[in-house]
């Protein structure tokens, strides 16, 4: 199985979130201060800095485990209640589905620094030649 992953383009157009102005950001969602190529909303809902690089690199994770089942590992901030994040998959890059319960087990401990860690995995082996992963963050409507 080739595997990818990728974080999307965020869905924040107009104001940013409440939330993410609390936390500190400017209210430019799609900035990147600290220049790592994570935008200062992704780095909101992973509960990382963004005057910090590289302090986002390595946090998402995606594996094949020795059972042969794919797991797509990352934190959320648990002040990111502004926010869903939706775990999308994808064989060929243009059609993108979001993982259902049928899919993929979700589990979830908690990590210092008020964040959650988030897993899902596979209830099925991968039997797909590709299959590519990303992380959907979107702006909670009121």
């Amino acid at each position: 199985v080739t595997s990818a992953l990728t974080l999307t383009k965020l869905s924040c157009a107009g104001t940013a979130t409440n939330g993410f102005l609390q936390w500190g950001g400017s209210g430019a969602a799609e900035a990147d201060l600290d220049g790592d190529q994570f935008t200062a909303f992704t780095e909101y809902v992973l509960g990382t800095d963004d005057s910090i690089a590289g302090d986002a690199s390595g946090l998402t994770t995606f594996l094949i485990n020795e059972a042969g089942h794919w797991e797509f590992i990352f934190p959320q901030a648990l002040t990111a209640t502004d926010v869903t994040a939706t775990v999308q998959i994808s064989t060929n890059l243009t059609s993108w589905d979001p993982v259902t319960n049928t899919e993929a087990v979700l589990t979830q401990s908690t990590l210092s620094a008020g964040r959650i860690l988030r897993t899902f995995t596979s209830v099925n082996p991968a039997t797909a030649d590709r299959l590519f992963v990303r992380l959907s963050l979107q702006k909670v409507t009121n």
